[in-house]
């Protein structure tokens, strides 16, 4: 039987954040890095607001 919360986004837990966190903390600023550290406190969507404007200032300097 197929799971029944399958067509329901996935909210991403503590520990998956903390995971991805890990692998990107080498690309990204130290603030954002010490957000990462207070995850399991903090709000996983500032995180990506970060993350999203990190990217978007470096396709800036890139030009």
């Amino acid at each position: 039987m197929a799971n029944a919360n399958a067509d329901e986004p996935s909210i991403p837990t503590p520990g998956t954040a903390s995971q991805l966190a890990y692998a990107l903390a080498p690309y990204l600023p130290l603030t954002v890095a010490a957000k990462v550290a207070l995850l399991k406190i903090g709000d996983p969507l500032e995180l990506l607001k970060d993350v999203a404007q990190y990217i978007r200032d470096l396709r800036h300097l890139a030009q």
